[in-house]
């Protein structure tokens, strides 16, 4: 799968994220994008034509999911994008616990979901998908570049 999905490769795809998160029609009105490392882009036809008539086009569209061996995994902004239609394997973490998602530490969880992924948010802020380790953790599925680093700690003297 690569390029511009036929409606049947959507559905599919489609399939995967009603099965994960619970979402459904997430992609009806979009043209759906499959590129380097599996990575699923949305954009509207009207953008898709243009970008034909403009050479060296790159990338386009938002970027809204990861397909994997296991499953597919939402990106930061997939998970926003989707927020409203996500009914299931929604995981809610305090302020703590989002500060250290957002290093790449894993979090701890008490129920196991059903799924290998989920998606984790603070409040009304969603961070993205995990994948569920058989430790009880949830690993957090975010690109290097958009980690947070520690801070410091202010309390003690240099």
């Amino acid at each position: 799968m690569r390029g511009v999905l036929t409606e049947d490769e959507k559905r599919r795809i489609e399939s995967l994220l009603t099965s994960y998160y619970g979402i459904s029609d997430g992609l009806q009105d979009y043209v759906v994008l499959v590129g380097g490392e599996n990575r699923v882009r949305i954009t509207h036809k009207e953008v898709l034509e243009f970008s034909w008539r403009l050479k060296n086009v790159v990338n386009m569209g938002l970027y809204v999911a990861k397909l994997t061996d296991e499953g597919i995994s939402l990106s930061i902004e997939g998970a926003q994008f989707f927020s409203h239609k996500i009914m299931k394997n929604l995981i809610e973490i305090d302020m703590n616990e989002a500060e250290r998602w957002m290093q790449g530490i894993p979090i701890r969880i008490e129920t196991q979901p059903a799924s290998k992924y989920v998606v984790v948010k603070c409040g009304d802020i969603f961070l993205g998908s995990g994948r569920i380790g058989r430790d009880g953790f949830i690993y957090p599925q975010i690109s290097k570049n958009r980690l947070t680093r520690k801070s410091p700690d202010l309390s003690k003297n240099p």
